[in-house]
């Protein structure tokens, strides 16, 4: 009797210790899963966290930034000859600076053309010397820019994220030379894809006229196309603003032999093939009509000439 209480004594106290460890066990086991699970919910947590402050800076990036909240100046570049037109890119200076933007003016004889793209906004001022050609002190970029616009390795998208506007200063008396340094420097930007914000401003420095007198209006529609601009979004394919007749009259580009449209040359393959064709191709029956009627005539004189024989 005594063995058999103890033996259950014994099989319960096994029972006891077992049901403990499993319930210490299942415990450890809930207390790890609460723990897992709070560090996963953390990280998860931190990770919307780092989301949405990812979000927020895209959308920061993607606000409108304004050219005066930019902070980077307008670029004024000049080409002058007896220095009219230094004269008036400074008073361009004075005008945006009225309407709160900052720029800096530079001479084009002493500028760097590479650094052309470094500048987001580019405004020239040039006069046009004798014979249309540029100002003495501005060849090297003229002829730089005409180079550069030409070669075939410089990709037509080069200037897409440039903006540029261009005021002419010159002589109407002259007729088609007229502002023509102005006109095939936008003709130049414009086949690299930059964005023109304004038509080629023309200051008239005629006897009749005054260069205010073009002055004014071009600069009302760089100031509207200025106050405009985003230069977070992406610019729109390159356009000419609309403009009055007189103004699409001035800014007309000047002919050259460069732009002269050329034959396309032929391969002598599609030159054989041609010749098949024209060869296949059936007569009208007017031309059947002709034919027929010249072989008759021939007959007639042939016969004719057997006749006098005889």
């Amino acid at each position: 009797m005594l063995d058999f209480s103890l033996a259950i004594g014994v099989c319960v106290g096994f029972f006891f210790v077992f049901v403990f460890r499993f319930l210490s066990t299942r415990q450890e086991q809930s207390i790890s899963s609460k723990k897992t699970l709070k560090e996963e919910k953390g990280e998860e947590e931190n990770g919307d966290k780092v989301i949405e402050k990812e979000e927020k800076q895209v959308t920061e990036e993607k606000k409108k930034l304004s050219i005066k909240d930019s902070g980077k100046p307008i670029k004024i570049l000049y080409g002058t000859q007896t220095g009219t037109a230094k004269e008036w890119a400074f008073h361009l200076k004075a005008n945006l600076k009225e309407e709160g933007f900052a720029s800096e003016v530079c001479d084009l004889a002493t500028f760097e053309p590479d650094e052309l793209i470094q500048n987001r906004i580019v405004l020239f001022v040039i006069s046009t010397y004798t014979d249309g050609k540029a100002p003495d002190r501005c060849v090297g970029f003229y002829d730089w820019l005409k180079d550069f616009s030409y070669d075939f390795r410089v990709p037509t998208s080069y200037f897409e994220k440039n903006y540029f506007s261009i005021f002419g200063i010159g002589d109407s008396i002259y007729g088609k030379n007229y502002i023509s340094t102005a006109k095939e420097i936008n003709k130049m930007l414009l086949r690299l894809s930059a964005n023109q914000i304004a038509y080629v401003g023309a200051g008239d420095n005629g006897t009749s006229t005054e260069i205010k007198d073009g002055y004014k209006p071009w600069l009302k529609i760089l100031i509207q196309s200025l106050n405009k601009i985003d230069l977070n979004a992406t610019p729109l394919p390159p356009s000419r603003p609309p403009a009055s007749k007189k103004q699409i009259k001035i800014s007309d580009e000047p002919e050259s032999d460069e732009d002269d449209e050329k034959e396309p040359l032929v391969d002598l393959e599609d030159m054989g093939s041609m010749m098949k064709k024209s060869l296949k191709k059936k007569p009208s029956k007017a031309a059947k009509k002709q034919i027929i009627a010249e072989d008759i005539e021939e007959e007639d004189v042939e016969e004719e000439e057997e006749e006098d024989e005889e």
